[in-house]
């Protein structure tokens, strides 16, 4: 199961790779940038599994066990409908009518 979700992080570039002609003799286009960017040794580095893998586990560690949890979920705790009223802005998604 996990597999899966590298082979779905990874098909983006692929299909991105297939879909991009390559840009004129001497011109580098979007294509060649994406080759480079994907041979970075920062990239590489930052998108190997086993960097992928624990950086999924810390990260939830981290955000459970600190502040940080209490920090991002703070602002859905304004009132009931904080999120709602984000996603929609002023006016309801469902009525039409001012929210204020």
């Amino acid at each position: 199961m996990g597999v899966l979700v590298f082979w779905v992080l990874g098909g983006l570039f692929t299909l991105w790779l297939a879909a991009i002609n390559p840009g004129q003799p001497g011109q580098p286009g979007p294509r060649e940038w994406l080759e480079v960017a994907i041979n970075n040794p920062v990239v590489r580095f930052l998108t190997h599994p086993a960097v992928n893998t624990i950086q999924f586990l810390v990260v939830f560690y981290i955000l459970y066990l600190t502040l940080a949890y209490d920090v991002a979920v703070s602002g859905a705790r304004q009132s009931p409908h904080h999120e709602h009223r984000r996603s929609c802005g002023p006016v309801s998604c469902t009525t039409g009518r001012s929210l204020g």
